[in-house]
C-alpha cells in the first residue's frame, strides 16, 4: 500500500503525527554535515508537507516548549532543504570523515582548494536557506506574540 492510499485511511491529524513522525526519524539517522544545504527531494516526505505539518503542530499546542520545538524546526533545519541542490549537499566545509591531523602537506592543500571551491558553490544555496530562516523567524515570532497575548 502505497503512501496516497494510506493518506485515506487516517483521519485530519493523525497525518500530521505520521509526517512529524517520519520526519523525526529521518533527522535522527542522518549523517549531514551542519551548514549545508540538501535536495529535499531526501525528505521523507515533501517540504510543503513536513511544513504544514510543523506548523499546524506550532499553533494547536499549548505547551511553549512544543512550540519552541517546530519553531526551531522550521528555522533551524527546513530550510537547509531546497530544491534542485541535486544528490551531493553543498556549504558546509567537507571535513565529515577526515583525520585531518594526519594530513600530509599535499592532503591539506587539496583539502583547503576543496573547501574554497564548496565555499563558492554552497554560498547560493545556503543564501537561499538563510532567507528563508529569516522569513520563519519573523513570522513565527510575531505568531507567537499573537498566541501569547489571546492567552490573557
Amino acid at each position: 500500500m502505497g503512501y496516497d492510499e494510506k493518506e485515506e485511511l487516517i483521519s485530519y491529524g493523525e497525518k500530521e503525527e505520521l509526517i512529524i513522525d517520519a520526519f523525526g526519524a529521518f533527522l535522527e539517522q542522518s549523517d549531514r554535515a551542519p551548514n549545508t544545504v540538501a535536495d529535499s527531494s531526501k525528505l521523507p516526505f515533501p517540504k510543503e508537507e513536513i511544513k504544514a505539518a510543523l506548523l499546524q503542530g506550532f499553533f494547536s499546542t499549548d505547551s511553549n516548549e512544543m512550540r519552541g520545538l517546530f519553531k526551531s524546526i522550521l528555522i533551524t533545519i527546513l530550510p537547509y532543504f531546497q530544491p534542485g541542490v541535486g544528490s551531493k549537499d553543498v556549504g558546509g566545509l567537507g571535513l565529515e570523515g577526515l583525520d585531518i591531523i594526519n594530513l600530509d602537506h599535499d592532503e591539506m592543500q587539496a583539502l583547503i582548494k576543496n573547501i574554497s571551491e564548496s565555499s563558492k558553490e554552497g554560498k547560493e544555496w545556503l543564501a537561499k536557506a538563510h532567507a528563508e530562516s529569516e522569513y520563519y523567524m519573523q513570522k513565527l515570532s510575531d505568531a507567537e506574540r499573537m498566541l501569547d497575548e489571546n492567552k490573557d
